[in-house]
């Protein structure tokens, strides 16, 4: 995926895959997507799903590889590249982002969150796959979230800004912590 770009259609745009793309050019109306594993990689999982959606339109899906796996902890930027509608009107129909994490073609662990795209700041979103939600099933609408399922809505204005010092990962997984 290094130097890969994709542009999504419809109502996001990917602007940087996962693979290193982790600068610090922050863009208003974005949200960094920071994937983190602690999963023994490649016997767990070898391959993830990305993708987004919005209004239940998918608008972007990505599969990465295990060598992109065996990479984490990395990050995609989405860039909202329809905020409004034709009179103007800010758009509140939720994103949803999925990450899949696979073992050949076999799901084996997902984590999602749906959130309303609108901000006039840059945030992150940390979307761990964490061993404690093997082999948690979720019921729609939920995500794992350190072994237990939780509501996946997420309140944009409760994420943290990115201004380039937030760490590669988060502490949920806490195999992953140094």
């Amino acid at each position: 995926m290094v130097g890969k770009r994709q542009s999504a259609s419809l109502l996001i745009m990917l602007v940087a895959t996962l693979a290193g793309c982790g600068g610090n050019s922050m863009v208003e109306s974005t949200i960094r997507v920071v994937v983190s594993t602690d999963l023994d990689v490649p016997t767990t999982i070898d391959n993830l799903v990305i993708s987004g959606a919005r209004g239940g339109n998918v608008t972007f899906t990505n599969r990465y590889d295990e060598s992109h796996v065996e990479a984490l902890p990395d990050s995609l930027l989405l860039h909202n590249g329809q905020p409004r509608d034709d009179q103007g009107n800010e758009i509140f129909t939720p994103v949803r982002i999925v990450v899949e994490g696979y073992l050949v073609d076999a799901l084996v662990i997902r984590r999602s969150a749906e959130l309303t795209f609108v901000t006039d700041r840059p945030v992150v979103l940390y979307m761990p796959l964490c061993a404690s939600c093997i082999p948690q099933d979720c019921d729609a609408e939920e995500t794992c979230k350190s072994g237990e399922c939780v509501p996946e809505g997420v309140s944009i204005d409760a994420l943290p800004k990115d201004d380039g010092t937030q760490p590669a990962e988060g502490p949920e997984c806490p195999a992953t912590l140094d």
